[in-house]
């Protein structure tokens, strides 16, 4: 029995591995029709997830003020502890997606970085080391009027 499923593994990673190799190059050879279009979807792949990580926060803020509202409301002690279980429970989770939607804003600022720098815009808060300011002069080259030339 042990080797019929040595034999039948073997004869499985054999098709595997001639099934890859005839289909790898196929997939080697296709270039995107854009540049950028991988980053371009990553970047609209995050900022669909953002957008849906704000709905929920949305959502669970609502649900905090409805809570705190029926703490407020509720009259009986037992009542009470119960919605005061309930606000911390809502709190909790608004905190939880309040940090998702916080790291997923800064995946977004960076797909969006990646996509600026393959399409090629520079980013206009960032400045080149290279240039100089026109606007800084050099003292030397300053002269003042009252100074006579021989």
């Amino acid at each position: 029995m042990k080797h019929i499923r040595t034999a039948a593994a073997t004869f499985a990673a054999a098709l595997a591995f001639g099934t890859l190799t005839v289909a790898g190059p196929a997939i080697a050879d296709e270039q995107p029709s854009e540049p950028c279009a991988g980053k371009q979807a990553r970047y609209d792949k995050a900022v669909d997830k953002l957008e849906q990580l704000t709905e929920r926060f949305e959502a669970k803020h609502e649900k905090v003020k409805k809570e705190r509202k029926e703490l407020r409301d509720s009259d009986a002690t037992r009542g009470k502890s119960e919605e005061r279980k309930e606000l911390r429970k809502a709190k909790k989770m608004k905190a939880k997606v309040a940090k998702a939607k916080k790291f997923q804003l800064k995946r977004v600022e960076k797909a969006e970085e990646r996509l600026d720098k393959c399409l090629g815009i520079e980013d206009p808060t960032t400045e080149d080391p290279t240039t100089e300011d026109p606007t800084t002069e050099d003292p030397e080259d300053e002269t003042t009027g009252d100074e006579t030339t021989p």
